[in-house]
């Protein structure tokens, strides 16, 4: 009989826990979220956690599955994932490293300074420098 109290109560235990919302710091809802899967899909709502985006989905999948302090209704605003443009002027940069970096130099004897070291690594016809500022 005791052994038949502990199972039942373990079992209701298990199927309670159920229940509960997972805690993240964050939800956004009412919103068209375009999401950058494989079929570029607009979901309505997303729950974010430590600054990660958790899960996104329908409004009551969110709102039902996760519980948070903060709870925004973006009121059916667009919500894009994040612009990153890393590219490089390959051209531009390698040609610069070829350049006199006068950047930071406080006086016409420092720029002199740097050509001297310049001339000796880099033996061209012309000196190209940038980055001076006179004032």
């Amino acid at each position: 009989m005791k052994k038949a109290l502990v199972y039942i109560c373990f079992l209701i235990v298990l199927l309670s826990c159920k229940n509960f919302k997972e805690g993240v710091d964050m939800i956004i809802y009412n919103a068209k979220i375009y999401s950058v899967d494989s079929s570029f899909s607009v979901k309505e709502a997303m729950a974010i956690k430590d600054g990660k985006i958790v899960k996104t989905g329908t409004d009551e999948m969110i709102l039902k599955e996760f519980n948070a302090k903060e709870i925004q209704n973006i009121q059916g605003k667009y919500i894009f994932p994040g612009f990153i443009d890393a590219h490089c002027h390959f051209l531009s940069y390698g040609l610069g490293l070829k350049q006199l970096d006068l950047v930071g130099t406080k006086s016409f004897n420092e720029v002199i300074e740097r050509i001297k070291e310049f001339t000796k690594t880099n033996k061209t016809e012309w000196i190209i420098g940038r980055g001076w500022d006179q004032n």
